[in-house]
């Protein structure tokens, strides 16, 4: 029997095999789980407006996530060597991070930075790849985040830039950060980020510092624990073994903003989370190749053939009516404040601002026709390729 994070299939799918046997895999997972039990409780019921977490543990204060404010920081480090940094055997770099706090006091971290990613990692792609920020390294002093924006912060990533002579990156990281607040609005069950207009300063002085957007997401270990969930690390989970209600929050969402770049069971820009006796549950992340972002550099996948990134396809098992219904209301619901997301954000530019609400109003131009949604959701259904 396979193991997932520790915990067998067998330990997973324990509360159905004790109700129905011991099946297989799919003759469990084929079962209709959520759904059903939503019917047969409140079938008339109005669903809420977005999906929250069933049970939640006390997390550890995060100060960082608290506002969406942008958050001004200096990182300095020896940026040639950092980003150059980029093979598969990559070093921690000495770094500091500082910011000024409410009172105009400068705080100043010690920090080790390395160079993180796959595709943007690679020079030929980007010349500034993303970076992965350790706060509590052994030598560093205990007590250097407490009551500081970072308390309770080990590891963060940083989304950065990609390109530094290229001013319409940052329009493209702007982007991306607001596809992580969407799906935020959606369901607790997501990763929180923080917008910040970081200060690169060369710790030898070789280059003039440089300000560009770039954002900390959320570590996972921390995301799960605030939804009482555990992270699980097999692969081989497929999206017809997930929970069927967050499941297909996630197919729609990944079409709403026309992103094809995840495997479920390859764990491909995918988190999948234990959370008490549900069954897994997939939260989503990376979200530069999405359509809705549209960078020169993302293509789609081979295997769907199509041509171009804002082309959607749906990639989902089939779904009851029921939960795509409730779906399609939640994301109905949150319309508005999905839209104001791109109005208030005063960075993005205009033409990058019409762009994006022109591409999601063509899903919200689908989702209120019925025959598209039966065309689309009911009948294209069953590509279970990820």
């Amino acid at each position: 029997m396979p193991r997932i994070g520790g915990l067998t299939l067998s330990t997973l799918l324990l509360p159905t095999m004790l109700l129905v046997g011991t099946p297989s895999l799919y003759q469990v997972t084929a079962q209709p789980r959520q759904a059903s039990r939503m019917h047969s409780e409140s079938p008339t019921a109005r669903p809420p407006a977005r999906l929250t977490a069933l049970t939640a543990l006390p997390p550890d204060s995060q100060p960082l996530f608290e506002s969406n404010d942008v958050l001004h920081v200096t990182l300095e480090m020896d940026i040639h060597t950092v980003t150059r940094d980029i093979g598969e055997d990559r070093e921690e770099h000495p770094a500091t991070l500082s910011y000024t706090d409410e009172n105009g006091e400068s705080v100043v971290l010690e920090a080790t930075v390395r160079t993180r990613g796959k595709f943007r990692r690679d020079w030929r792609n980007c010349d500034f790849p993303p970076l992965k920020i350790d706060l509590k390294k052994h030598r560093f002093p205990d007590d250097q985040l407490a009551g500081t924006l970072f308390e309770n912060q080990n590891e963060l990533k940083l989304v950065c830039h990609c390109r530094n002579d290229v001013e319409e990156y940052q329009q493209f990281v702007l982007k991306e950060y607001v596809a992580y607040r969407i799906y935020q609005m959606l369901t607790d069950l997501s990763y929180s980020v923080r917008l910040a207009s970081v200060t690169y300063a060369d710790v030898d002085g070789r280059r003039p510092p440089f300000t560009r957007y770039a954002f900390f997401i959320e570590d996972e270990e921390k995301m799960a624990a605030r939804n009482g969930a555990v992270v699980l690390d097999s692969l081989g989970v497929r999206q017809m073994d997930l929970d069927d209600q967050y499941s297909t929050l996630f197919s729609f969402f990944q079409y709403f903003i026309g992103n094809c770049d995840w495997k479920v069971s390859a764990l491909h820009n995918v988190t999948l989370l234990r959370q008490g006796v549900r069954y897994p549950i997939a939260v989503p992340y990376d979200f530069d190749w999405a359509g809705v972002v549209d960078p020169p550099y993302a293509v789609p996948p081979a295997a769907l053939g199509t041509g171009d990134v804002r082309e959607r396809v749906f990639i989902s098992p089939c779904r009851t009516a029921y939960d795509i219904e409730r779906t399609i209301e939640i994301l109905q619901e949150r319309k508005e404040a999905i839209y104001a997301l791109y109005s208030d954000l005063s960075a993005l530019d205009e033409h990058a601002r019409s762009r994006c609400l022109e591409y999601l109003e063509e899903f919200y131009d689908l989702i209120g026709d019925p025959d598209e949604v039966r065309r689309t959701f009911h009948r294209s259904c069953g590509n279970d390729l990820n």
